[in-house]
């Protein structure tokens, strides 16, 4: 008579145990899946797998953002880079890692909301940029080199059906790949041993501004001396921008300003800005030959160059 009342007693014991651990998230997996979803959401910004990216985003982009995002993250032999810069490009990206804190990982599934702090590095690029480099094989050998720098960010989650999604996309994808913008096409697109892209010496102007290259956005190809570039008729858009010491901080542009000449005719300028562009119409630029002028404040020219339109 005892035994089995020891035994029933142990028994509704155990459930009421169970019960309360079950009450309180003792079965909830939320924490898990965050994590899991915080890895693949990683794994695909690391890997430039922007197709997973938006998957797991909570709000889109639209689709000029993405076209261009994807020609930017795109190294492969059909992208918008040069086979030899198509190797550099990749060399960069290949140093971008990520370190998750799981203590930090929070999640409720009832409510679906989670978030995780992650930690993103990658090579120095600023101070890859000041390595006195005669070619692009010496730049790409330098990256081995080079200190890396350190991206900290919490990752936002809400949850949709199964799904964990990231909030936000936009910030993260700015956060993550900020600095490969603002750094990576300078290499791609000045050629180090060409000492005519630096400092402009045609330039004399009383500009405040130390100059030092030239980029271009939405062309496939780059002559060595960077004055001309190609691009496609399909393009989303073609770009010209002058690229300047930042060191500073803030940078005041005002009064400068550029135009883009085809046929004798302005088809584009920007006031307060040293970038130009032409945006296609209907999903098409008109072939042409593309003139782009840079202007200090005093009206002298900076520097010059063309943009080449085929179909």
């Amino acid at each position: 008579m005892k035994t089995t009342l020891k035994k029933t007693t142990c028994s509704v014991l155990a459930i009421s145990v169970l019960s309360a651990m079950t009450g309180c998230s003792f079965l909830d997996k939320s924490k898990q899946e965050v994590q899991k979803a915080a890895e693949d959401f990683c794994d695909a910004i690391v890997d430039r797998d922007i197709d997973t990216v938006l998957e797991m985003a909570e709000d889109e982009l639209d689709d000029d953002e993405v076209e261009e995002l994807k020609e930017f993250l795109n190294s492969d032999e059909n992208g918008v880079y040069s086979d030899e810069i198509a190797e550099l490009v990749t060399a960069l990206f290949d140093t971008m890692a990520y370190e998750i804190d799981e203590d930090s990982i929070k999640a409720d599934g009832k409510k679906g909301k989670g978030s995780v702090e992650v930690t993103f590095s990658f090579v120095d690029l600023e101070e890859l940029f000041e390595c006195e480099c005669e070619d692009l094989d010496e730049l790409i050998d330098a990256i081995s080199d080079v200190d890396t720098v350190d991206v900290d960010m919490k990752l936002e989650f809400v949850k949709d059906d199964d799904e964990w999604l990231v909030e936000d996309i936009e910030d993260v994808l700015e956060e993550t790949y900020s600095e490969f913008a603002m750094y990576s096409l300078v290499f791609a697109l000045v050629d180090p041993s060409s000492e005519s892209n630096y400092g402009f010496e045609g330039y004399s102007g009383n500009g405040d501004l130390d100059f030092f290259g030239m980029g271009y956005d939405g062309v496939y190809d780059v002559e060595d001396d960077c004055e001309i570039g190609y691009a496609s008729s399909d393009s989303v858009w073609i770009s010209v921008y002058l690229m300047y010491d930042m060191s500073d901080g803030d940078v005041d542009l005002s009064g400068y300003y550029s135009e883009v000449v085809k046929d004798g005719e302005v088809v584009a300028y920007e006031f307060d800005s040293l970038r130009a562009a032409v945006y296609s119409e209907d999903g098409v630029i008109e072939p042409g030959s593309y003139e782009f002028t840079f202007y200090d404040p005093d009206g002298v020219v900076i520097n010059e160059a063309v943009i080449i339109v085929e179909e």
